[in-house]
C-alpha cells in the first residue's frame, strides 16, 4: 500500500492509498522429485512449492489420467506459506501397490499461465513366495 500526503489549503491534508496486486502466472518454485522409490506396502509422498496470484487450481495426474478422488491411501494436500503468494503441495501415497507406478504431474492453472512438473514412481518389492507344506509319513510294516 503507498500513501501520499499533499498539503491542501490552510492546515489540512489530503490523504490518498493505493493497493498494488502483482498478477503473476503459477511458477514451481520447488519441484517435485524426478525419481521416487517405494517398497510395496511402505508409503511416500511427492512434494512441490508454486508461487502465483491469483491463487492457482492445482491438479495431479497419474500417467496423464487427472486423478479425481481420495480414496483415504492416495490423497493430496495443499495450504500455502508464509512468504510471497506459494503453496506448498504434496501427494501422499500409503500403501504402494505395483499399480501405484508410473509417472506423477502436478499442474498449477491460473488466468496468467500454466506450470507443471513430474516425478517418476518405482515400486519394488520383494516377491511373494507361496510356501508349499509336504507331510510324508513313514511307515514300517514288521
Amino acid at each position: 500500500m503507498s500513501e501520499n500526503r499533499r498539503p491542501q489549503g490552510v492546515g489540512g491534508f489530503l490523504d490518498s492509498h493505493c493497493i498494488l496486486s502483482v498478477i503473476a502466472a503459477p511458477e514451481f518454485v520447488e519441484r517435485l522429485n524426478v525419481f521416487e522409490e517405494v517398497e510395496e506396502g511402505g508409503g511416500l509422498s511427492f512434494e512441490c512449492q508454486v508461487r502465483a496470484f491469483p491463487r492457482p487450481i492445482v491438479k495431479w495426474f497419474k500417467d496423464d489420467v487427472e486423478m479425481s478422488s481420495d480414496d483415504g491411501r492416495v490423497f493430496a494436500e495443499e495450504w500455502p506459506t508464509d512468504t510471497s503468494n506459494c503453496s506448498f503441495l504434496r501427494l501422499v501415497i500409503h500403501d504402494a501397490r505395483k499399480d501405484d507406478e508410473g509417472a506423477y504431474r502436478c499442474k498449477a492453472e491460473n488466468e496468467e499461465g500454466v506450470a507443471a512438473t513430474t516425478g517418476y514412481l518405482s515400486v519394488t518389492g520383494v516377491p511373494r513366495v507361496h510356501a508349499v507344506v509336504l507331510i510324508v509319513f513313514c511307515v514300517t510294516v514288521t
